[in-house]
């Protein structure tokens, strides 16, 4: 029962510190590799935080404004939808005969 209590305080990172000394590398290459990580993932954040911003400036230029009547625009998409569900019809029949 002592030695599984043992274990269990040594997996916690628990020590004696009268019996055991503990050193700590100067220049450690993990802590080095993480720092080097996270760098990259923060310049990878930036940049999808950039082309976020963009993408949100392409939609609202692409949101149609307060004079546009909703009818005409809803037969517009009707449509533009019949027309691609055609194509997409004839495209599988030439593929499936």
């Amino acid at each position: 029962a002592r030695a599984v209590h043992a274990e269990e305080l040594a997996g916690k990172g628990s020590f004696n510190p009268e019996t055991t000394r503990v050193l700590h590398l100067q220049h450690n290459p993990l802590t080095e590799a993480l720092k080097q990580e996270v760098g990259v993932l923060r310049r990878q954040v930036e940049a999808l935080t950039a082309s976020n911003n963009k993408s949100k400036k392409a939609v609202a230029a692409l949101t149609p404004g307060p004079d546009v009547d909703p009818n005409k625009l809803h037969q517009r998409l009707k449509e533009s939808f019949k027309e691609q569900i055609g194509r997409f019809r004839e495209g599988v029949y030439l593929l499936t005969g």
